[in-house]
């Protein structure tokens, strides 16, 4: 398992500071990620969160099917994005990437 877990159907009005008070009880997180729109800049609903440990399956346990700002949230492990993996195979691009600087 990775250190990376996907958070979908999140409230659009859902922030980065928001994702961090709920899930910093699970250990030391090191980068959270609500994707957006490219064109519009307006939320698509889904982020990713990284923590700095790779325990993340008990935040996946806890979360999954919760009530998080108003919606009920799938919580699971980040899989590769395998549209972006390389063309020889060696380096796979993850999804949680940070959208903001």
């Amino acid at each position: 398992m990775n250190s990376s877990i996907f958070i979908g159907n999140l409230n659009h009005s859902c922030t980065e500071d928001g994702l961090l008070a709920v899930f910093c009880q699970f250990g030391n997180i090191t980068r959270i990620t609500i994707c957006t729109d490219t064109e519009t800049g307006q939320p698509r609903g889904f982020g990713f969160i990284q923590f700095a440990a790779e325990n993340v399956q008990h935040a996946i346990e806890q979360l999954n099917g919760t009530t998080l700002f108003e919606r009920t949230v799938t919580v699971n492990e980040a899989r590769p994005n395998w549209r972006e993996a390389r063309a020889d195979g060696l380096r796979l691009t993850f999804l949680d990437r940070s959208l903001s600087s």
